[in-house]
């Protein structure tokens, strides 16, 4: 059966609006892109000509709050909230990310102004203030945000409690955009990391299909902007070798705002938003095996937040956190993969599948932080630092690390070669001329990803072989099978 992909245009997504009206304010954002940041990564504001004037940044601040009218455009109630959060921390900062005599003389002129703000304004400049609310709701997250704001870590019952609140649509965006972004710059311990990752799915809630097995990829939420995502297509080819496969993510999520899985089943005329039932019973169907699973569906509360992840400039917890989020669960085995850019977060994610009682699990260094292979490797990965194609898991007891070379694997490629044209309409109708026995790199992508991940996660000891059985998958032409039942069974309506 050939589905002709729609036509696609370009993606228009919506997310609910934050609790207050403000809009994003481009200078301010930009502040945030150097200060929002870890101890050794803030770039102080006002030391270099290229660098945003503090002066006009509070300017910024103190007219958006309504305490003056120098004619700025004004910004998000969050932006502002990210922004002065990430000020209190860097106080404590080592001297070469700590404030610029610009950025403390701005703020000695904004503060008579600022201490005359509401108490959510205020705490975020002096979290030792004692300030009270009328909301219960803010008064959750002023709470919270003391310590974090002291550099201090959250139980994993006080960031459970915290994230309930930033999830509400109750509540000051300041106080949670400072919560947000200020946990990340604390560099979140595995106990915060854990209770992101709950917060989303609370593990009591996740349910059992009945399946031979089941494998989760978590890719990155805000999508790809420079590579081929062949992630839809990988699950096609494992699920027509048996290997149901569940993805999960959004729409469109920022920073990056680059192309999705979403995305590119929409172009190929699926309809992605399906109720947790249809999700099950599509991967329990042994004629399609793969589905995708919309945090809108799943986490209402937490897609909620996309808004204020927006203002906050900088990737909270969660952009590393949800990538091992596990929706369901097989009667048979379970595995995960997972792509992973910043180095210290492949020990948190594999620990969290180690966790959940997974029978093997793999991170990977794919390309822009997903967990899909490059067709050309790096250089060896050392101790801090691990290359593309950098790999480490388990299968059950057994650990392991690798530098995957595609070359080994049959696939020797000069250069990692990318398509000319980056959109889901690319990605879509390249991805299903591969399946359908066009070749070349796309076609290579796909069976690289899904042999190698087979290998990885134990399902065949032979990674030679298991290449071959993926290519085989697509060469009969089976996997484009799959593919085609899953978009005809995603139209109809439950």
């Amino acid at each position: 059966m050939y589905l002709k992909p729609l036509r696609f245009a370009n993606i228009v997504t919506t997310h609910p609006p934050l609790s207050d009206t403000g809009t994003l304010n481009l200078d301010l954002l930009e502040a945030q892109a150097r200060v929002c940041t870890g101890p050794n990564q803030s770039r102080p504001l006002g030391v270099k000509d290229t660098s945003p004037d503090p002066r006009l940044i509070y300017h910024i601040v103190t007219d958006s709050l309504g305490l003056t009218d120098a004619g700025t455009e004004h910004a998000s109630r969050a932006q502002i909230g990210a922004f002065l959060a990430a000020m209190t921390l860097r106080r404590t900062y080592p001297p070469s990310t700590c404030w610029s005599e610009s950025e403390t003389a701005a703020h000695a002129e904004a503060l008579p102004l600022l201490e005359t703000a509401d108490a959510g304004i205020r705490l975020l400049i002096d979290p030792d203030l004692s300030v009270s609310f009328d909301n219960p709701i803010d008064g959750s997250l002023a709470g919270a945000i003391r310590p974090i704001l002291h550099g201090q870590h959250l139980s994993y019952v006080q960031t459970m409690d915290a994230l309930r609140a930033v999830t509400s649509v109750d509540g000051d965006p300041a106080l949670k955009a400072g919560i947000l972004i200020g946990q990340r710059m604390n560099h979140e311990d595995n106990e915060e990391f854990r209770a992101y990752l709950d917060a989303v799915v609370e593990p009591a809630t996740i349910g059992t299909i009945d399946t031979p097995s089941l494998t989760t990829y978590g890719e990155p939420y805000n999508g790809s902007t420079r590579y081929f995502k062949p992630t839809v297509f990988v699950a096609a080819v494992r699920s027509s070798l048996g290997r149901p496969t569940l993805m999960h993510g959004v729409d469109s999520a920022p920073p990056k705002r680059g192309i999705t899985e979403a995305q590119i089943l929409e172009a190929l005329g699926a309809r992605v938003s399906l109720p947790t039932t249809q999700t099950a019973a599509l991967l329990s169907d042994p004629d399609i095996g793969f589905a995708y699973a919309m945090q809108r569906e799943f986490a209402p509360h937490a897609y909620r937040v996309l808004g204020v992840r927006e203002h906050i400039k900088k990737r909270p917890t969660w952009a590393a956190s949800e990538k091992a989020q596990q929706l369901m669960r097989s009667s048979g085995r379970n595995d995960m993969v997972i792509g992973f850019f910043h180095p210290g977060y492949e020990d948190k994610q594999l620990k969290s599948m180690k966790d959940r009682g997974l029978d093997a699990g793999c991170v990977i260094k794919g390309e822009e932080g997903t967990s899909q292979i490059g067709l050309r490797s790096g250089a060896p990965s050392e101790s801090h630092r691990k290359t593309l194609n950098f790999v480490q898991g388990f299968q059950g007891d057994t650990t392991f690390t690798h530098d995957l070379d595609p070359a080994e694997f049959g696939f020797v490629y000069d250069q990692n070669p990318r398509l000319d044209e980056i959109s889901a309409k690319s990605f879509a109708e390249t991805g299903y001329g591969a399946l359908s026995g066009t070749a070349g790199h796309i076609q290579d992508r796909i069976i690289l990803n899904a042999g190698i991940v087979d290998w990885l996660l134990g399902y065949e000891p032979d990674p030679l072989q298991s290449v071959e059985n993926a290519r085989k998958a697509v060469l009969s032409g089976s996997a484009l099978d799959h593919l085609n039942r899953y978009i005809a069974a995603t139209r109809k309506q439950t």
